[in-house]
């Protein structure tokens, strides 16, 4: 299982080798590395990778172009339950699993086509990898996003359940 706690520096090492400041990306620039990181990162059948185009809250000042990459790893043992009846001492319960985001945020202002669009692709829906980046890449608000420079970006992960 690929370690998803190297997820955040290995995606930051990568931009700043293609001369990226991650708080001023390059939309085509950092896309295209973020799907060399995709490629590169071994993937468990329950990990994805999202692309979110939109206003993330209604209280939000910017449009986000977001990609996700989703790392599983094994949560904390939760406390057992008392069994009750004879087959369930024949179970383990499994263990959690937690879901570990390594996000790349682009925010634009909220103007043009920016101003209500929103999509949201998953690559749990497409049977490879490259299907789910050609269906990203077809969208018309995601390419207008490619052609416009963001007013600022951030790197960060957060733990999702």
């Amino acid at each position: 299982m690929y370690d998803y706690r190297q997820a955040l520096p290995v995606l930051r090492q990568a931009l700043v080798a293609q001369r990226l400041d991650p708080d001023q990306l390059d939309p085509w620039l950092a896309w295209k590395t973020f799907k060399q990181f995709l490629r590169s990162a071994e993937w468990n059948d329950s990990e994805i990778a999202f692309v979110g185009l939109g206003i993330e809250h209604k209280d939000d000042q910017y449009w986000h172009l977001t990609f996700v990459r989703e790392f599983e790893h094994l949560g904390p043992t939760l406390p057992r339950t008392p069994l009750l009846r004879e087959e369930h001492f024949q179970r383990e319960p499994p263990e959690p699993k937690a879901l570990w985001d390594v996000v790349c945020d682009l925010r634009y202002p909220l103007a043009g086509p920016f101003a209500t669009s929103r999509a949201e692709y998953s690559s749990g829906q497409y049977s490879t990898v490259e299907a789910f980046v050609g269906a990203v890449e077809a969208d018309p608000i995601f390419q207008a996003a490619m052609a416009t420079q963001p007013v600022g970006s951030s790197l960060y992960e957060e733990e999702a359940w």
